[in-house]
């Protein structure tokens, strides 16, 4: 369940990213264009000392625009990048629980096939299951779900 919504979210950042990426890309485009128009009109904008002063804060705030739609590009790389790295520890993750799985089908069937006959009769599958202790001849035991929410009620849970 881990390694399935460990993808899922995984698919969901990297497709936001191809999203996203883009549009970085074109706005960082635009705006260094714009720059530079306004870099190339006449000079009658500049005439005033005011009208100097609009131009050059318009260029260092569109140049600001330009850097910071760089540097989000950036960090959406260094995100996806490390989205990366966690799809591969999620598959690995995932062969891991996947070899334990077999691993333990095929310990339970040798233990079966090599138990003889006779002891195989004397175990029944129901007396496996449940507490290991015996919780009638004990009082630290808790062996019904009423039990367990007392226990995590004193606990503060």
């Amino acid at each position: 369940m881990i390694t399935r919504l460990t993808h899922m979210l995984l698919r969901r950042t990297v497709r936001r990213w191809f999203e996203q990426e883009p549009s970085l890309v074109t706005m960082r485009q635009k705006l260094d264009g714009f720059v530079g128009s306004i870099d190339k009109m006449p000079g009658s904008y500049r005439a005033t000392p005011a009208g100097a002063a609009l131009v050059d804060e318009t260029c260092a705030f569109l140049s600001s625009l330009a850097q910071q739609a760089e540097s989000t590009n950036a960090i959406l790389t260094e995100i996806m990048m490390a989205q990366d790295f966690h799809d591969l520890t999620g598959q690995v993750i995932r062969k891991v629980v996947s070899l334990a799985t077999v691993l333990e089908e095929q310990l339970v069937k040798l233990l079966i096939d090599t138990t003889p006959g006779e002891q195989r009769k004397k175990v029944e599958v129901s007396a496996l299951e449940g507490p290991v202790v015996n919780p009638e001849s004990r009082t630290d035991v808790v062996s019904d779900q009423a039990g367990v929410d007392d226990l995590l009620a004193s606990l503060g849970f």
